[in-house]
């Protein structure tokens, strides 16, 4: 538990309702593990007789459970439901408030444990491989067969214990730092049916010309580089400097039934940093606006906003039987509003200060 003493008085003053339960007897305090620490406040209760203000506040916690991996002995972190600690009193509602509540917090602990997800490595993918062949091992239901996913599974290609695939893929972009080309054509060589891909990166490891011979004009291959002429989808930024491009990791995918998913991750495209690294992903799915739908929502605006930041103003056609149309254009059809997470986003370059918070400068 953080004691008040170790806090400044503004500390006290600000964080007086939070407190840390951690399993370790040990009563001294890890910084650093504490700054991985998410703190935020629960939804409330449908309940009226919960007290109001501070009390309806929760903290979320990672389990402190760690899996050890016996091929390279690495930490990697346990993905499971959400544990949520409540500060409500429990004796200041009835069974029906307590009922809805739980309720509540098992609705989110399910969604969130959907949407986070670790990419299998070869060890992962060699246990399911012998659990496949009917080997019984202690782990046959480890969290791991649920929780770790290919980059196939992710996109809904190849079916997994916990997604189907999807019919087909209408368009796609990639948003990453170091890509090999060799690799990611041949770990998905669906690439080539898709009828419009974006790929925005800073660096390749292997060549991209096979897949733009293949590809030819439905591919647009966006190689980020600061030294070029600023103010183009080269160069984003305001003018030319020596290092500063795009890094974030992500996936936006587009699917014939209508839907979006959306994943955001941490690996480079390659088969170190996929299959011998512990590598995360957020994904979830998003459905097209209804006449019930928000006009916007903050996901989408801090979405759209970020993606504006490439400069890529061409318009493609992303649907087939559909007119050509921007990136922003389209991704304003589908209904953010039921986001999980947060975007953060960091723009490399110059920017004016009224846009320090859209840019990365919190």
């Amino acid at each position: 538990r953080i004691e008040e003493s170790t806090m400044d008085n503004h500390d006290k003053a600000s964080r007086r309702r939070w407190s840390w339960s951690s399993s370790s007897s040990d009563d001294s305090v890890d910084f650093k593990a504490l700054a991985a620490k998410k703190f935020r406040k629960a939804p409330k209760a449908s309940c009226q007789d919960a007290p109001k203000g501070d009390n309806n506040n929760a903290i979320e916690r990672p389990p402190d459970e760690r899996l050890v991996s016996d091929g390279n002995q690495k930490k990697r972190a346990k993905l499971e439901s959400v544990d949520v600690i409540d500060l409500i009193d429990d004796d200041d509602c009835d069974n029906d408030c307590s009922n809805q509540k739980e309720d509540v917090y098992q609705q989110q602990e399910a969604q969130s444990s959907n949407c986070l997800k670790l990419f299998a490595t070869d060890e992962d993918l060699a246990t399911r491989k012998m659990v496949e062949q009917g080997h019984t091992l202690a782990h046959n239901h480890h969290w791991s067969f649920e929780q770790c996913q290919t980059m196939r599974e992710m996109l809904r290609i190849d079916d997994s214990p916990s997604t189907k695939p999807a019919s087909s893929i209408d368009w796609l972009v990639i948003g990453n730092y170091l890509v090999d080309f060799e690799f990611l054509l041949e770990a998905i060589p669906e690439l080539l049916s898709i009828q419009r891909v974006v790929c925005f990166y800073g660096h390749a490891n292997t060549s991209p010309e096979r897949w733009k011979a293949y590809a030819r004009d439905a591919l647009d291959l966006i190689n980020l580089d600061p030294s070029q002429s600023p103010n183009t989808v080269n160069n984003p930024n305001q003018r030319k400097i020596s290092y500063g491009v795009h890094h974030s990791k992500f996936f936006l995918v587009g699917y014939s039934d209508g839907s979006l998913r959306v994943i955001i991750h941490t690996a480079n495209i390659g088969y170190g940093d996929l299959f011998h690294k512990t590598q995360a992903a957020f994904i979830q799915d998003f459905a097209p606006k209804s006449t019930d739908s928000p006009a916007s929502s903050p996901f989408e605006t801090a979405l759209l906003d970020y993606l504006d930041t490439y400069k890529f103003q061409e318009p493609r056609v992303f649907q087939p039987g559909k007119p050509k149309s921007f990136l922003r254009h389209v991704l304003k059809q589908y209904d953010f509003s039921s986001a999980l997470g947060v975007l953060v986003p960091s723009t490399p370059g110059y920017h004016k200060l009224d846009l320090k918070e859209k840019r990365g400068h919190l």
